[in-house]
């Protein structure tokens, strides 16, 4: 399928990513697992599969909400008055050294694993663990992850453009109903959290981010203040009205400016 930067507007397809966290309701009862518990060695294989579902721009091509970049999970506080990009799966990161001609890498690592369990309908419970280091991060006012005012951070630009990169440890746990039997395909996260397949069930999510870097003039504190931000998120998805989610900024004192 044709990929293109969409033409809608950044803020529809910004609604359309993070909806997918706010709204999304279990539909499918849950069947009861085997007794075998089957650990699996498959976390490049979900990994590989990050940042390859196509949300549909309406014109028969792919719409992304940070040009030139597979679609990520993008993350934010409570009310939305701010979000966070994490490169938890080192797409940024990818598309940065691509895009320099290998000038620029960030030195982003992603490890973790993939355990699957039968269930009786011919399904598989999932859990992944993820940890990410040196990921990209950056935090913006409002969530206009593209061209927003930052709060915290430096965009994919600037670091194109040559200025440090701000980057975090991540740590991201989830657990979903598949619709493949263990060893099946796994799926990219925006597919699974904004348009779930017959039969797959997202669970339960938790992740967890902690940065330094420039505090930015969105913040407002002078431009530069070095600062540390903490980015959490906690959903069980089948009770949205109890999830967690915050983006924390603070100066750092007695350190160095970044």
């Amino acid at each position: 399928m044709p990929a293109r930067t969409s033409r809608r507007p950044r803020r529809t397809l910004r609604k359309t990513l993070l909806a997918g966290l706010a709204c999304f309701a279990v539909l499918v009862p849950l069947a009861p697992a085997s007794a075998a518990d089957q650990p699996s060695d498959r976390f490049a294989e979900f990994l590989k599969a990050q940042g390859t579902f196509c949300v549909p721009d309406g014109e028969g091509g792919c719409a992304y909400f940070l040009p030139g970049i597979p679609n990520m999970l993008g993350w934010s506080n409570q009310d939305a008055s701010s979000c966070a990009l994490v490169d938890y799966a080192g797409l940024a990161a990818g598309a940065i050294r691509q895009q320099s001609g290998g000038r620029i890498g960030l030195d982003t690592s992603v490890t973790g694993t993939v355990t699957e369990k039968a269930r009786t309908d011919g399904g598989a419970d999932v859990r992944v663990r993820l940890h990410a280091r040196k990921a990209l991060t950056y935090v913006t006012q409002g969530c206009e992850l593209a061209d927003g005012p930052l709060s915290f951070g430096r965009s994919v630009p600037e670091v194109l453009a040559g200025r440090p990169a701000t980057t975090s440890e991540a740590r991201l746990d989830l657990t979903f109903i598949n619709n493949f039997p263990p060893g099946g395909q796994l799926p990219d996260l925006v597919q699974l959290l904004v348009d779930p397949h017959l039969d797959q069930v997202p669970l339960r999510m938790t992740f967890h981010a902690t940065a330094r870097g420039p505090l930015r003039a969105a913040s407002g504190l002078p431009e530069g203040t070095p600062g540390t931000t903490v980015i959490h998120s906690d959903v069980t998805f089948a009770e949205p009205e109890n999830r967690r989610d915050e983006i924390r900024l603070e100066p750092r004192r007695h350190t160095p400016a970044d």
